[in-house]
């Protein structure tokens, strides 16, 4: 089972190489359907964005807190159901939200060998989907599982491992006991060795 995780925060007009594609552009067009399963936060139906360019794709894929427009699903926003908020705002609990439903995220992180995160935060309201994936990856030493993340600048990795720091994760371990990587889309996908190894990977599992 491999895990992709898409977030349209990412999807950017960065032009790369010849053909002035984004980033984010190659990976709907071209290694997309490489994943089991993809997992989206955002708003915006992944539908939109294979028409945008112009793909045909059956995709197995779930919006965790719905979708406008093309799917028809109703958005769920609002705060986590562990965050303390007056008693009479407590109709902004995601959980709260008749369309809130049970997802298999959780289940699919602990068989996957390969999860590539894009463009997620790791924020706050949505890091307790992560928690028992990192438990079992400090705790239970997950040496095969790939993880990758995908965001714009190294300084933005130096922010998502802060925020996995900062709930409580040893940053030391966790490099230690998977195959972890980080790709950023600045500057394009030529000669991006860790690109590359992605590929390669999705290309034999």
């Amino acid at each position: 089972m491999r895990i992709y995780r898409i977030a349209s925060n990412s999807l950017s007009s960065d032009n790369i190489g010849d053909n002035n594609m984004s980033f984010a552009q190659y990976f709907v067009s071209i290694l997309i359907d490489r994943f089991n399963r993809v997992y989206s936060f955002n708003y915006t139906p992944l539908s939109y964005y294979f028409q945008i360019f112009n793909r045909s794709i059956r995709l197995n894929y779930t919006h965790i807190h719905g979708s406008v427009g093309f799917d028809n699903q109703s958005i769920i926003f609002g705060f986590y159901a562990g965050t303390e908020i007056p008693e009479e705002y407590s109709f902004l609990y995601k959980s709260y939200n008749p369309y809130f439903k049970s997802n298999h995220l959780e289940e699919d992180l602990k068989k996957s060998n390969t999860i590539v995160f894009f463009g997620h935060s790791l924020n706050d309201n949505d890091f307790h989907y992560y928690e028992s994936l990192f438990d079992e990856i400090i705790l239970g030493n997950r040496r095969n599982l790939y993880l990758s993340f995908i965001d714009q600048t190294y300084e933005d990795e130096h922010k998502l491992l802060n925020r996995i720091k900062g709930r409580g994760y040893n940053i030391d371990q966790l490099k230690l006991r998977c195959d972890y990587h980080f790709i950023p889309t600045q500057g394009g996908i030529n000669n991006h060795e860790e690109l590359r190894e992605l590929i390669c990977r999705l290309s034999y599992l």
